[in-house]
């Protein structure tokens, strides 16, 4: 995979919620099963793009919401190139009169939105004062044209043992945890517990760890936190396990990663 920064670029706000927008052009890697804890929204600019064996082709935009269990594949050689904006629940829910916020469609084409929201990263790409209002704008139109009620969940005792898992989890990523543990935790032995973590999460207990301890390195890198420390303040004591990781789930070495971040300065 090509790693320069004029084809790998992540760009910050320091407003927004820390809204993040990727720029990747010339992709060639395939990612295994992970999840974000933001909506992704993807202009695909060329190529074709996969997630759970679901395309979208150039002018779309593809939609993922926070926690979803995905992958991405490869479909041809010469790769894909994409835009993605990082947006927070919590800054959409705010921008939804405060209602939650459920897609029914993944892949939407829609010329309009995904023209309106391309010259918002020609912005971000040049960097240029972050034109925050009218990407308001342009989620909020998003929002109104194709958010629908989410439907109701229904309360289960074994999702409540995997959510309260999955905080013990948060709660101690820096820690050695293994799956005795996890199993004591939930009062349940440790077969039971994969089944029920699986059905739930879609990820074994151990899969669902590293997945997080990645996401807190890339918090702590963004924040510039030196790659040692970002290791070992996310339960990695091996330098070299931490690095493959890394690249394994987020396609680039930590290093690369944080010299890819940009912050821009908001423009009111």
């Amino acid at each position: 995979m090509k790693t320069q920064n004029s084809l790998y670029k992540r760009i910050r706000l320091s407003t927004l919620d820390n809204l993040e927008l990727l720029i990747a052009k010339e992709y060639t890697d395939s990612f295994p099963a992970h999840s974000h804890n933001t909506f992704c929204l993807s202009l695909i600019d060329q190529g074709t793009f996969s997630e759970n064996n679901i395309l979208a082709t150039p002018g779309t935009i593809h939609l993922t919401p926070p926690d979803k269990l995905h992958t991405n594949e490869l479909v041809h050689e010469s790769g894909y190139s994409f835009k993605t904006f990082y947006i927070s629940p919590d800054l959409l829910k705010s921008l939804h009169a405060s209602q939650p916020i459920y897609f029914e469609m993944s892949v939407i084409s829609d010329p309009e939105l995904y023209t309106s929201f391309q010259q918002i990263t020609q912005a971000f790409g040049n960097q240029s004062p972050a034109p925050i209002g009218a990407l308001q704008e342009i989620v909020k139109k998003l929002l109104t044209r194709y958010a629908v009620d989410k439907p109701e969940e229904e309360k289960y005792e074994s999702a409540t043992i995997v959510r309260e898992l999955q905080m013990y989890i948060h709660e101690h990523l820096e820690e050695k945890i293994s799956l005795d543990l996890l199993a004591n935790q939930a009062g349940l032995n440790k077969f039971k517990l994969l089944r029920l973590f699986q059905k739930h999460t879609g990820l074994s207990p151990i899969a669902y760890i590293i997945l997080q301890r990645i996401e807190k390195a890339k918090s702590l890198l963004k924040s510039g936190y030196p790659v040692v420390e970002a290791a070992l303040e996310t339960g990695f004591y091996d330098q070299s396990h931490f690095t493959n990781y890394f690249k394994y789930y987020v396609g680039v070495p930590p290093m690369t990663y944080q010299n890819a971040c940009n912050i821009l300065q908001d423009q009111n």
